[in-house]
């Protein structure tokens, strides 16, 4: 009925209709001073406001590609796994999951590893430099 990118393409289109009600809601706030809008939201939230530097914000910004990594890495297992379930014994639709489960994984340890290897030298240049926050 519906290949695997329709299926996509459609819980996307779902989830930006769940979300369009909090967009309406932004659009009727009073947006003169955006700053002071969004500073007071962010202090209703329990958010720092006071903590302006950009390495905050790109640790935040790198925590959550990662995260958004995990998830992908999750689904591609689960899809995987449910071409190997549903292979009935047809050894293409088995090699072809053990492939995108064994890829995913093989994705995901580089990026681990990327991801180590750059908190190693950021750390390592902050401790040779003396630099403090």
């Amino acid at each position: 009925m519906f290949n695997f990118f329709q299926k996509i393409l459609f819980i996307i289109i779902i989830t930006v209709f769940l979300l369009s009600p909090n967009l309406i809601l932004l659009e009727a706030a009073d947006l003169t001073n955006l700053g002071d809008f969004l500073n007071n939201a962010s202090s209703g939230a329990g958010f720092d406001t006071t903590n302006n530097e950009p390495e905050p914000i790109f640790g935040k910004i790198i925590k959550t590609l990662l995260s958004f990594l995990g998830i992908v890495f999750f689904l591609l297992v689960i899809y995987g796994g449910f071409i190997w379930m549903t292979a009935e014994g047809n050894t293409d639709r088995v090699d072809k999951a053990r492939k995108i489960i064994v890829n995913s994984a093989v994705g995901l340890t580089i990026v681990m590893f990327a991801y180590a290897i750059v908190w190693l030298v950021v750390d390592s240049l902050i401790s040779a430099t003396g630099y403090t926050n």
